[in-house]
């Protein structure tokens, strides 16, 4: 289980700066993404502008959810947005800004990427997106993965 303190000398220690700036920045809402209503699927993540082959669009932080709350998280609305967590992935996290909103493809533009320590996940464009595409991301994340998901998938 993942302590407050340990988190925090976590993100102080490990933190990857995306700002040259002298003020370090953990994690931005990115100016290139917007929520759309989706035909067909609800929510979902658009480019608003051109998106090149491996930019890194967003860098959402994430709420971590030590694996024995899940008992209670199990049950709600956030059971559907939550992404596995840890180093043996026993526990679970649900990312921030776009980050757990982004829907699931087994042909997706996108992929994501897991900053445990720093409690981040970061989103990587697998091809050039083009200005108003959905933003797409594999649930199981090993592209070409076909791993059955939860739901019927559009």
């Amino acid at each position: 289980m993942c302590s407050l303190k340990n988190r925090s000398k976590a993100l102080k220690e490990n933190h990857t700066s995306i700002d040259n700036s002298s003020e370090t920045i953990i994690a931005s809402p990115s100016p290139k993404i917007a929520l759309k209503i989706i035909p067909e699927k609800g929510r979902g993540i658009v480019a608003t502008e051109t998106i090149l082959e491996g930019e890194i669009f967003e860098r959402a932080p994430v709420i971590f959810c030590p694996a024995n709350e899940y008992t209670f998280l199990g049950k709600t609305i956030l059971d559907n947005y939550m992404y596995t967590w840890g180093k043996e992935l026993e526990d679970l996290a649900v990312a921030l800004g776009y980050g757990s909103l982004y829907n699931h493809s087994y042909h997706p533009n996108a992929l994501y990427i897991k900053h445990i320590d720093d409690f981040i996940v970061e989103f990587v464009a697998q091809r050039k997106i083009e200005k108003g595409e959905e933003i797409t991301i594999n649930y199981g994340n090993a592209s070409p993965s076909k791993k059955p998901v939860w739901f019927n998938a559009v």
